[in-house]
């Protein structure tokens, strides 16, 4: 997807990691900023799933939301390496926490 910054302006957010609580802030100043005209579009800069515990999180509900948003025209979302491994079906493991498994099963 090509997104026009030419005219426009960019909010940009990364590593969220399973945060929800983080991921609605930023959402709902990005919202703020979009009403007042200093943002057109989201930007969201992988590794938006994965807990840093190894546990899901919220990981689920922020990539239905960050879909809702794309639907609407309003969201980019790049992959980062948290999400490679479930496309690509290999397994994410820093240190003795292995993020693959738990987010497959919560995926189904």
């Amino acid at each position: 997807m090509i997104v026009d910054v030419e005219n426009g302006r960019l909010m940009i957010v990364t590593d969220l990691h399973g945060d929800g609580e983080l991921y609605g802030r930023y959402r709902d100043r990005f919202y703020q900023h979009k009403k007042r005209g200093e943002a057109d579009h989201l930007i969201i800069l992988g590794d938006l799933i994965h807990c840093p515990d190894g546990t899901v999180g919220q990981s689920i509900e922020m990539v239905q939301d960050v879909m809702a948003l794309q639907q609407q025209g309003l969201a980019t979302y790049v992959m980062g390496n948290h999400e490679l491994p479930h496309i690509y079906s290999f397994t994410l493991q820093k240190g003795q926490i292995i993020y693959t498994p738990s987010f497959e099963a919560a995926m189904g």
